[in-house]
């Protein structure tokens, strides 16, 4: 899926104020963004609310593709002998 950047020019004290609650919820202002542009493009509607429900639906949702790559990425016990094995060459 391609992606581009949104530039949304707000007030920086609403973005705080925003952001801050939605750090307590364990969202952040890109999920809540992006479910919104969700809804509108599938029901062409606003939402008139946001259920604590609908909140738990999103935060799962973003935390299966954060942890997407689990156990698929690893350090390896020697992580910086390759790099010592290549100070020769340099």
């Amino acid at each position: 899926m391609a992606t581009s950047e949104l530039v949304v020019p707000m007030d920086n004290e609403l973005k705080a104020q925003a952001q801050s609650v939605l750090d307590g919820w364990g969202l952040d202002i890109t999920t809540i963004i992006t479910d919104l542009l969700k809804h509108v493009a599938y029901r062409k509607t606003l939402p008139t609310e946001i259920s604590p429900e609908k909140l738990e639906q999103i935060r799962q949702k973003r935390n299966a593709f954060l942890g997407c790559m689990k156990d698929e990425i690893w350090m390896a016990d020697d992580f910086n002998a390759p790099l010592e094995e290549m100070k020769e060459y340099m």
